[in-house]
Order: C-alpha cells, then sequence, then structure tokens
C-alpha cells in the first residue's frame, strides 16, 4: 500500500506486552553494563534487537491491503442497508493472522475479526451499514486493526475503499400521525362521492347470511351448499374515482425570519412520505420544488427521479409571496394540493390558500424527535 495521503503510513504503538518486553530489555542491558556481564548485555541487546525487528514486521505487515465494497446504487437516511466487503492482502500477508476491521457505515455493529488470508478465497464480509446524511454518500477511510506479530505492537492502517458504486441517500419518508389521519379522510371523501355502484364480478369481501331483500345473483351456492344455510356474497366497496394531487415545496424567507436546516430537513421527509404514499395508491401526483419547473409523475421511474432530486437539492430562499401565488396554475386540475415549507405557515399561509382551490398547508416549526408538524387544511363545507 503506498504511503500517500490516501493511503498513509500505519501507526504502529507498543501494547501493554510490548511495553514489559521493552523494559526488561533495557533492565537486563544496563544491568549487564553495571555489572560488567558480557552474557547478560548480549541477552539484552538481542532482546532489544527483536523487539525492533518485530516492530519492523508489524510496520509491513498491513502494507498492500486493498479493500474493496459494493454498495447498494440507492439508499435512505437512518435505515440500514446491506454492504459487502472484500479485503485481499498481499502474497505475503501471515497466514491464519486475526485482524480487527470497522467501516464507518457500520460504526453501530463494531469492529469484525476477521483473518484475510482465509477471506480473500471465501464469500465477501457481509454486514449492515447506516448514515444520517443525505445526498450522495462521501466514503470515510477504512481502519485495520493488528497485534501481529506476537502480541507486542499494535498496528494501526487506513486506506480508501475501493466502491463498486455511488451510493445514493434519499431523505428517510415520514407522515406525521395528523397528516396520515387527514390522508385518509382524503380517501374516505373519495368513496362516498364516487358515484359508481359495487362491481358484481368484483371480488367478494366476506360471505354473510341472505336477508330480505338481497338479490339472488348474490348468494353465493357454494358456500351455501356446504353450509346449509343461504350464504350472500358481500361485495367489495367501490373503487375510488381517480384522483390527482400535487405538492408544492417552497423556501419562503421573509426579512428577519430565522430558519434552521433541520426543518428544511424535515420538511424534505414529509415529501418523501407523501411521494411514496401516492405511488404506494397509484395516485398521479404534480410535484413542484419552486423555482424549479412542475413535473407530472405517474409511474415508479418518474417518482425516483424526484425522490432522488429530494437527496440533493438545496434549499433556495424565495423572498415574494406573489411568485408563489402564480405557481398556482401550475396545480389548477388537481383535487388537494399539499403546501410544504420549512418557514411557519403564519407567514404565508393566509396569502397562498386563496389561489390554490383545496389545500393542506404544512410546516416545520413545531416539530421536534417527537412532536407533529403544523397542519392546516381547507375548511370543507357539506355537499
Amino acid at each position: 500500500m503506498d504511503e500517500s495521503p490516501a493511503n498513509p503510513a500505519p501507526n504502529v504503538s507498543l501494547t501493554p506486552a510490548g511495553s514489559i518486553a521493552l523494559v526488561a530489555g533495557l533492565v537486563t542491558t544496563i544491568a549487564a553494563i553495571l555489572l560488567l556481564s558480557g552474557p547478560i548485555f548480549a541477552a539484552g541487546i538481542l532482546a532489544l534487537g527483536f523487539l525492533g525487528m518485530a516492530r519492523l514486521a508489524a510496520r509491513r505487515h498491513l502494507r498492500g491491503m486493498l479493500v474493496s465494497r459494493k454498495l447498494p446504487s440507492r439508499g435512505r437516511t437512518g435505515e440500514s442497508f446491506t454492504v459487502e466487503t472484500r479485503l485481499v492482502p498481499k502474497p505475503a500477508f501471515p497466514i491464519a493472522t486475526v485482524i480487527r476491521f470497522r467501516d464507518p457505515l457500520a460504526s453501530t455493529s463494531g469492529e469484525k475479526r476477521i483473518a484475510p488470508g482465509v477471506i480473500s478465497s471465501a464469500p465477501a464480509l457481509r454486514y449492515t451499514g447506516k448514515s444520517s446524511r443525505r445526498g450522495v454518500h462521501r466514503p470515510r477511510p477504512w481502519t485495520i486493526h493488528s497485534t501481529w506479530p506476537l502480541g507486542l505492537f499494535l498496528t494501526k492502517q487506513s486506506g480508501a475503499f475501493r466502491d463498486s458504486d455511488t451510493l445514493l441517500l434519499q431523505p428517510k419518508p415520514f407522515l406525521p400521525q395528523r397528516l396520515r389521519s387527514h390522508l385518509e379522510r382524503l380517501a374516505l371523501e373519495a368513496i362516498e362521492n364516487s358515484s359508481e355502484p359495487p362491481d358484481p364480478v368484483a371480488d367478494f369481501r366476506l360471505l354473510r347470511e341472505f336477508r330480505p331483500g338481497d338479490s339472488v345473483k348474490r348468494i353465493h351456492w357454494p358456500a351455501s351448499l356446504r353450509s346449509g344455510h343461504l350464504q350472500v356474497a358481500e361485495l367489495e366497496p367501490p373503487r375510488p374515482k381517480p384522483r390527482r394531487y400535487g405538492i408544492l415545496i417552497h423556501a419562503y424567507e421573509p426579512a428577519g425570519q430565522v430558519l434552521t436546516p433541520e426543518t428544511f430537513e424535515m420538511i424534505l421527509r414529509i415529501a418523501a412520505g407523501l411521494l411514496q404514499r401516492f405511488q404506494h395508491e397509484e395516485i398521479p401526483v404534480v410535484f413542484r420544488h419552486y423555482p424549479d419547473k412542475p413535473a407530472s409523475l405517474a409511474h415508479r421511474s418518474e417518482v425516483e427521479e424526484v425522490l432522488d432530486h429530494l437527496a440533493l437539492c438545496h434549499r433556495r430562499p424565495v423572498g415574494a409571496l406573489e411568485a408563489l401565488a402564480a405557481a398556482a396554475r401550475d396545480f389548477r386540475h388537481c383535487d388537494e394540493v399539499f403546501l410544504l415549507s420549512d418557514c411557519p405557515r403564519s407567514e404565508w399561509e393566509a396569502s397562498l390558500r386563496e389561489h390554490f382551490p383545496a389545500n393542506t398547508c404544512i410546516d416545520a416549526t413545531s416539530l421536534g424527535s417527537q412532536a407533529r408538524p403544523g397542519l392546516k387544511t381547507r375548511l370543507r363545507l357539506p355537499a
């Protein structure tokens, strides 16, 4: 291994056993000089020479170590993912030497005790990694600790990984309880407002006994013959009408307002949670991170592109609410628009609410580790 800034020279220090051996060698040599004893002096010099040779061997035995690592192309902040690592020592590496290996991505799992001479011809070392910082992962160097030979010296070697891929960490989706309840209400409204009757050929949810007024066509004859009583198939409820939602992220920054990076990160997590939920429910989404252009999302690949954008984006302050109000025309065909900002809702809600037909305003001013976000929805009058 080159002794360069990327692969620095190993750090070698005495272990307690090495310290005892050094003291013993020095004491023996000094005693031999005081006693004028040749044999004792030779023993002390041999002990110190052996210790010096052991230090030289300890310094050299980790040179040439190559550490390759296989990472997934995508991950989420705060969530574990699988890492495969292979250690390839130089041919002269001492056989069956046990070392301690640490990957900064796996800081919670501790060091791994392995024997590279065996691992190099075996399957890769597998463990879980985790990172709390979104964006492109910035690899930190690996570290190896070894006490070869004879446990006299502790050798610490570090170097750069040879990663197989660039890891992109997306924001971890987060939907607070109040927002989840609001989304469930929207789904129920879609079902209640649907004018379509249940599909007679659709799968049924359950079987129940026949009641006066039930249609004969709904009798489930196989179950009725088995039970000896007439059984009626309860059909699935009508599916909600096709919907389209909108998500607008803005960073309105009025004069004198002090905002923290944590609030922006939380807004990105909520946006990722909304995208994940709408993708699961197959609801098309119009997404815009102001001042970028709006994007229509209907397929998984398009949602993944937006999640990648959330992983790499930076906060871009907006100083005028008029420009945000003009963006309402991009969402004119949406049934509901989710307005997200790290700025307190009181600064922009009243100005934007009248421009968006149906909106849910979300800020992050009240968020903590266990808190809920501020959430304001448009008042819906009964039909």
